[in-house]
């Protein structure tokens, strides 16, 4: 990014409306007393690319933006980048009332259509809150990344250049986002290290096959070529012939336990279809009048006989 005119008007100390023309100017200086600007000039070019400032302490934080007594204020910077011309502007206004408040009104990104004519109209690429993003995506820079890299907070470089020699290394570290190397350092460092640890593991490992005869080298490569063809056919034919017996086993199982529970069954119908055994009746006494003689005396006794006697001899 190289910036070609910056237009102020009403923005922090320039109350009035300030030009400065960069055109065909390779590198320049802002000099003045304390206090006449030289900052505010690094700060517009922030504000109108980012729409904040670095020692605003707060990116949400545009009041400083106005001038003291000033409703309205406009910072308007054309700038090259990719071969092309391009210029932002933002618009910050105070509101009335009891209680003043400062808020952004316009942001408007364009890539002008004549280069020369630095007011011209131009293609708008961005307005409002999307103007930062296109910024961001046009110089390839974050906001971060430019108030470290390319505009430092007025201060920090002061103190770098009065720190110690011991001290610089980590100023510098701070101001150009270092830790971020030293992050890639560690993780390096630790995949070498595992890297290491793996290659040791695999030396231990090759060192048992020192005293390897040859012919445990080939029963090694016969029993590799043989597993090979395993793998072979279980990714081709095997698989699929393995998922099928399987299939075949769990519906012969389920068959089977069918068959079982229908055996079951049957057994409890015929074992509730056997009669039941009668149980033997109790003998009663007889009636005294149908007991049986006694042993000594017959029923008919004598008198039976020889009745029987006499209409044998009639006979």
């Amino acid at each position: 990014m190289r910036p070609v005119r910056l237009d102020m008007d009403g923005f922090a100390s320039f109350r009035d409306k300030t030009i400065l023309d960069f055109t065909d100017t390779d590198y320049f200086v802002l000099v003045g007393a304390t206090g006449a600007g030289k900052s505010t000039v690094i700060d517009a070019i922030t504000f109108a690319l980012y729409g904040t400032v670095p020692r605003w302490n707060d990116q949400r934080m545009i009041t400083p933006a106005l001038a003291p007594t000033a409703t309205r204020g406009v910072v308007r910077l054309v700038f090259d980048a990719d071969g092309q011309r391009y210029a932002v502007a933002r618009e910050a206004r105070r509101s009335g009332g009891k209680t003043s408040r400062v808020s952004m009104h316009a942001s408007r990104l364009e890539r002008l259509h004549d280069p020369d004519d630095l007011d011209g109209e131009g293609d708008v690429l961005a307005a409002e809150s999307e103007v930062t993003k296109a910024v961001e995506n046009l110089l390839g820079l974050s906001y971060d990344h430019f108030t470290t890299c390319v505009a430092l907070p007025q201060g920090e470089f002061a103190e770098f250049l009065h720190a110690k020699p011991s001290d610089r290394q980590d100023i510098l570290s701070s101001l150009l986002g270092y830790q971020l190397y030293d992050e890639l350092q560690s993780r390096a460092n630790g995949r070498a290290r595992d890297k290491r640890a793996a290659r040791a593991a695999l030396e231990a490992a090759l060192a048992g096959y020192d005293e390897a005869t040859e012919q445990q080298v080939s029963d090694l490569t016969g029993r590799a070529d043989r597993l090979s063809q395993l793998q072979t056919w279980l990714t081709g034919a095997g698989l699929p012939d393995l998922e099928r017996a399987a299939l075949a086993v769990t519906d012969t199982g389920d068959r089977l336990d069918e068959l079982a529970a229908q055996q079951q069954a049957g057994r409890r119908r015929r074992t509730q279809r056997r009669p039941r055994p009668r149980r033997a009746a109790t003998a009663r006494p007889a009636h005294p009048s149908q007991r049986t003689p006694h042993h000594g005396h017959p029923r008919g006794g004598r008198r039976g006989r020889v009745r029987a006697h006499r209409r044998g001899a009639r006979r």
